[in-house]
């Protein structure tokens, strides 16, 4: 990659090869170094494979940026999930702006852990429009969120971050519990409810019980 952009390679890379060769050069790889491309190749590697995705996929968005999107998908005849994946990304991107640049700061261990799926319950929650279902019930996976991660903080602030161990903790609440505590059956409503109950939950660094969180929906 670095010969590349030395020998300006990079600025036809994504050149669509069915465009009869009627096509404007573009400005070739955003990045100065490729830290982040050996980070992903060394510690994403799983979270690529079991999601579907690959390398340029991945990648490419990185080299290139969110403005580019369309032109990677079709230089690389990209499925439709890969596609979805690029266009989500683009979205976290845009997100960018809503995360501090403190974030994180020098935390470490447990405590950075929490801070970082609290990120990503942010994200998601600018994302959910409707604010409504809990997050393992999204069709946006969990492991897109960690992928993204990784265009949202700064390398040095994601670099210590175990990608493989990573994962979205168990909600202990279930639908029955809200049922009877609240006395509803509109799916509607319980979603919007099972939402603030994770949200109230996520706020509170994952440790509040059943029972808290039950005596917080009753006074919603």
């Amino acid at each position: 990659m670095s010969m590349m952009n030395k020998l300006s390679i990079d600025r036809y890379l994504l050149i669509n090869k069915n465009n009869n060769h009627k096509f404007a050069i573009h400005n070739g790889f955003l990045l100065n170094n490729f830290k982040i491309i050996d980070f992903i190749k060394s510690n994403a590697k799983t979270v690529i494979e079991n999601e579907k995705l690959d390398l340029i996929s991945v990648i490419m968005i990185h080299l290139y940026g969110g403005n580019n999107v369309e032109m990677i998908i079709k230089r690389f005849d990209l499925n439709k999930r890969k596609t979805k994946f690029l266009y989500f990304v683009r979205q976290l991107i845009n997100l960018k702006k809503n995360v501090k640049n403190n974030f994180l700061g020098t935390i470490e261990g447990r405590e950075k852990k929490i801070k970082v799926l609290q990120l990503i319950w942010k994200l998601r929650s600018c994302i959910n429009s409707k604010k409504q279902g809990l997050f393992k019930k999204d069709h946006v996976p969990f492991n897109w969120y960690k992928l993204g991660l990784l265009h949202v903080l700064s390398f040095e602030k994601i670099k210590n971050v175990d990608f493989e161990e990573l994962n979205w903790p168990i909600f202990p609440l279930v639908r029955e519990d809200i049922l009877k505590t609240k006395k509803i059956t509109a799916y509607n409503e319980v979603e919007k409810l099972f939402f603030q109950a994770e949200d109230f939950w996520v706020n509170n660094n994952f440790k509040s019980s059943s029972k808290e969180i039950l005596h917080f929906l009753k006074n919603r």
